[in-house]
């Protein structure tokens, strides 16, 4: 182990502060308070982060922070503590196995075309925080009680990893003009968004009826009481505008450990109603400009390319025509919103998204031929097929949502010798149906290419699928190469030249996992 946490109490109040990486660590990340809730569960509260870890737990897990070189800003690792003395045991090797998850941060989406398994967490101002995830059995199972243990903590780590919430979320993107027209008179005029932010917990009741920029702006004025400066012009000019603002504090050197318990709960609090509230349409023009928060439902207001990072010169990974939705994943960006598009996530410039959902993948209208994208075409004799064959069959095999990629990338060639390759993403998966995009992996650049995507619906018994286009249609069926049926781990794909003959593998359907 390089840097495991070194845990003290401090006397009288009964907080722990963990000491995590070396000094010359990026910022202390990874430093923390460890304090419990009501219901007695672990709460682990980093700089930008807070980890919650279940009270049933206790005695059963250990975390690890680690400075990783594969990982430039150091590592959260939780582990289950059972499975990793018996395996190192049993190896003769330090910390062998028995991880759960991984906790870390990248200032990119880069990550997205490396690691098999993972999940976005949210941004701060300055790192894109996510959860990578073992894409095998890390359990020991030769010993029936310690199986079970990790059976029971391995069954909890979704509930886990999904409530691990951005506490520090940053400044923002805030429409001010859109944010002047929705206030009052009076609320302009007043001295504070939320005059009880810091000296009392809010409700939800609280927050009703505030929009996205509206919360983000209550956010920055807990900053502004703690003298923060602020990095965006227009936000900066409407705090020097309160009488009560001193801003002595520059943007990338503001703590936020001087924010108390109140203030803490509060954002998270905002946090939570940003993503119910929605997010403002930006000019009225139409061409986008809209504030974004993660799992937000934005509108494509042109046919625009999906980008790998948060320029024009990087890659393109796919293509979202005009009028249909992308899922945000976080604020923008440098005026760049992270987003999923049936599968494909990177970055849309936010000149050419508005608030609200358009179009699905799964719409009757056809999408432009240019872009290659196989919906259920308007086609009269493919769409009597598709009624007949398909109109409610329930599927008789789980297919998880993810990425299948071809067999080959598991043959152990070396990574700088690995050829491009394909993969097909799955998303969205519901009893009848599931959503799915065929891409091309460019090796050199990890860039990502969309070849075509759609909704396909299962046929016949249930053990087949198929989406019917007017570009052609493509047909789903589900061999058991890997013994998991009706697991899905292997897909065959007809109809798609590019994957004719291809096996494509999930290495990451739960309990299946294999080296």
């Amino acid at each position: 182990m390089k840097g495991k946490a070194v845990v003290l109490v401090l006397a009288g109040v009964g907080v722990m502060s963990g000491m995590t990486l070396s000094a010359g660590a990026t910022e202390d990340l990874w430093s923390y308070e460890l304090a419990a809730d009501g219901a007695g569960d672990q709460v682990y509260q980093f700089r930008d982060v807070e980890l919650t870890i279940p009270a049933d737990w206790d005695g059963k897990y250990g975390l690890e922070v680690d400075e990783d070189a594969n990982f430039p800003y150091g590592t959260v690792s939780v582990y289950h503590k059972a499975s990793q003395e018996a395996l190192s045991a049993e190896y003769g090797q330090e910390n062998s196995g028995g991880y759960l998850f991984t906790l870390t941060c990248s200032d990119d989406y880069d990550f997205m075309d490396v690691l098999p398994s993972y999940r976005i967490i949210g941004e701060t101002d300055g790192y894109i925080y996510y959860v990578s995830l073992p894409t095998d059995v890390q359990g020991y199972m030769e010993d029936d009680a310690i199986w079970a243990e990790w059976l029971q903590l391995s069954g909890d780590t979704d509930w886990v990893v999904s409530n691990i919430t951005v506490t520090n979320p940053g400044e923002g993107v805030v429409d001010m003009d859109q944010l002047s027209q929705n206030a009052s008179d009076a609320a302009q005029d007043a001295d504070y968004i939320l005059p009880n932010s810091s000296t009392k917990y809010l409700s939800e009741s609280d927050l009703s009826g505030m929009s996205a920029d509206e919360l983000q702006m209550a956010i920055n004025e807990i900053y502004a009481r703690h003298h923060r400066k602020f990095v965006t012009k227009s936000i900066q000019q409407y705090f020097d505008g309160k009488g009560w603002y001193s801003g002595t504090i520059a943007a990338e050197k503001f703590d936020v450990t001087v924010l108390n318990q109140y203030e803490n709960e509060n954002i998270a609090l905002m946090l939570r109603c940003m993503s119910k509230a929605g997010t403002s349409q930006g000019a009225s023009s139409g061409t986008g400009s809209a504030t974004a928060a993660s799992g937000m439902q934005m509108t494509a207001t042109a046919t625009v390319n999906i980008r790998s990072k948060t320029t024009t010169s990087s890659p393109v990974m796919g293509i979202v025509p005009q009028g249909y939705t992308v899922t945000a994943l976080g604020t923008a960006v440098n005026g760049w919103v992270p987003v999923n598009y049936n599968g494909i996530r990177g970055y849309i410039s936010q000149d050419y998204l508005k608030t609200g959902a358009g179009m699905s993948t799964d719409s009757s209208e056809n999408i432009a031929n240019n872009n290659r994208v196989n919906t259920p075409s308007s086609n009269t004799e493919n769409a009597d097929q598709s009624q007949n064959d398909t109109d409610g069959v329930v599927a008789a095999v789980q297919v998880y949502a993810g990425r299948y990629a071809e067999s080959s990338i598991y043959e152990g060639i070396p990574m700088e010798q690995m050829p491009d390759y394909y993969t097909l993403n799955i998303s969205n998966v519901t009893e009848t149906t599931f959503d799915f995009s065929v891409n091309l992996v460019d090796r050199a650049s990890n860039g990502v290419e969309c070849l075509l995507s759609g909704t396909a619906e299962f046929t016949g018994d249930g053990s087949e699928a198929v989406c019917y286009g007017g570009n052609g249609d493509v047909f789903f069926t589900f061999p058991d190469y890997h013994g998991a049926y009706p697991d899905v781990t292997d897909i065959e794909v007809s109809g798609v030249a590019e994957l004719a003959g291809k096996v494509m593998v999930n290495n990451g359907v739960p309990g299946h996992e294999f080296s």
